[in-house]
Order: structure tokens, then C-alpha cells, then sequence
């Protein structure tokens, strides 16, 4: 059937092709169930024997699954970060139960597959919590513009504050009067220059508040090629740079206003 799996109503809506389902479990309780043919909408059952009118079966593969409560979906990808597991988003499902109050109980199962092999960001090494707090502070004072204007000011204060927009929209822009030369950059290109180093220092955007305050005061060490082959699990805004403070390279979501989604920013 056709339908709007966003409306808080149609788990309740009557609908008589559902009632007609037979030997069905937890007769309240409506499935949801997603993979490359769809979405659908329908009822848990002990076994099979007819098949209603415009109802057909699905078998939902047995294997592990993560539970996330609804509320939990926002802070998904930062969770499954700090943990040696990836999630398949293709295709899972989730249960929906009405509530005497009028609410719905509802969690999502993702299917799930351990990695030994894959980063955790538990595991990253990080430098020292006063150090990682005095370089970040030093790094933004020279790669970012924090203060030139009261805009500025108040983008980077919500940003410290309230963990809102990302800090590459404070970037130095070309022609500052700082010293700081700015470069777009290609993927390739930017892959490119980070393998010339061997070790780097790295912070990012967390996909929640959650993954924000993991972060927070923190800088993390990792090989160059360890990161760009692994830094899509946890996020997709970076910043890469080493102890010298004379380049850094940023990865962003959107691209700037010369159309680039990664920057080189460098002391001349």
C-alpha cells in the first residue's frame, strides 16, 4: 500500500486488509520493514496458511540487530563510531506500538556486522586534554576568522556554546590580511597531499550533540592513510593539520563559495 510511513496516524488508521491477516503476534503491534523493493507496513505472524487480498509475505533474515529507540536516531552514527560494528542502512526494519495515551513505542532494528579491523573512535589516540585544549585554540586563532566582525563573533560563540554550524564556515577567506593563502582542492588532490605526511593531528564535526561532546577539547593522532581510509564512519567535516601550525587541511559537507569541498589553508 501506498502511504506516508511520517503520519503519526496511519499505524492507527483501520485497515481491513491488515485485520484479515491471520495467527498474527502481538496483535497491537505494527511492523515496518524497508529494503531496495520498499517500504511496507504489516503484521508479525506464527505461521502461514492464506494470504489475504493484496497482502503478500516478507521473512526478515535472521542475524544481529542493534535496537535504537526513535529518540536514539539521531546520535545513530555517532554511537555506531564507538564501537567495532557497521550498521547496513539498505534495508532493516522497525516496530511501532499505540500507547494507551495516545503515543507510539517505537524502535528500529539495524542489521549489524562486527569488524575487528574497522576505527573505533574509542581507540583513536588523543594528546593530552590541556594540550589538545591550547593547540586547538592556537590553530583557530590562525586558520579561522573568529573576531573581525560581531557576526563572526556570534557564529563562533554559538558554535563553542551550543555546538551549532560547523567551524569551516569561519574559515579564512583568499586575500586576508593574515598571511594565510587559501586553495580549493579536489578529493584526489587533497587525499594526495595528506598521504605526503606520514602522522597527522585531526578534529571533527560530530554528526549530534553527542558526537560534538565526544569530541570537544579534543585532538586526535592518527596516520594519514588510517584516516582517509576510515574517516567516513565518523564524520564528514574535518580538520587536519600537524604541530608546526603552518597548513591545514579541511574537509566540509558543502561546498564554499568557489564551489570546493576541501580546503588547504597555509602560513605564507
Amino acid at each position: 500500500m501506498d502511504f506516508d510511513s511520517h503520519d503519526d496516524d496511519y499505524a492507527q488508521f483501520y485497515n481491513p486488509r491488515l485485520t484479515e491477516i491471520e495467527h498474527v503476534l502481538e496483535p497491537e503491534k505494527i511492523f515496518e520493514v524497508w529494503d531496495s523493493d520498499g517500504t511496507i507496513i504489516g503484521k508479525r505472524v506464527s505461521h502461514i496458511e492464506h494470504i489475504p487480498d493484496g497482502c503478500f509475505v516478507k521473512t526478515i533474515s535472521a542475524g544481529e540487530f542493534a535496537k535504537l529507540h526513535k529518540s536514539q536516531l539521531q546520535y545513530e552514527l555517532d554511537m555506531f563510531a564507538r564501537t567495532n560494528y557497521i550498521d547496513e542502512i539498505s534495508y532493516g526494519f522497525s516496530t511501532k506500538l499505540p500507547q494507551k495515551n495516545g503515543d507510539k513505542q517505537e524502535f528500529y532494528y539495524r542489521p549489524v556486522q562486527y569488524r575487528p579491523d574497522i576505527v573505533n573512535t574509542r581507540t583513536i589516540s588523543s594528546l593530552e586534554k590541556e594540550r589538545s585544549k591550547s593547540l586547538k585554540e592556537r590553530y583557530v586563532s590562525i586558520f579561522f576568522d573568529t573576531e573581525s566582525c560581531s557576526f563572526r563573533r556570534f557564529l563562533y560563540k554559538r558554535y563553542v556554546s551550543q555546538y551549532q554550524g560547523c567551524l569551516w564556515e569561519l574559515a579564512r577567506f583568499k586575500n586576508n590580511d593574515q598571511g594565510i593563502a587559501r586553495e580549493g582542492m579536489s578529493k584526489d588532490e587533497a587525499v594526495s597531499y595528506l598521504l605526503q605526511k606520514s602522522e597527522v593531528l585531526v578534529f571533527w564535526e560530530g554528526y549530534s550533540t553527542f558526537g560534538k561532546e565526544m569530541i570537544r577539547d579534543k585532538v586526535m593522532k592518527m596516520g594519514a592513510k588510517h584516516l582517509l581510509e576510515n574517516y567516513t564512519r565518523f564524520t564528514s567535516d574535518m580538520y587536519i593539520f600537524d604541530e608546526t601550525l603552518t597548513w591545514t587541511v579541511i574537509f566540509q559537507h558543502e561546498r564554499d563559495e568557489d564551489g570546493f569541498k576541501h580546503i588547504l589553508l597555509r602560513v605564507e
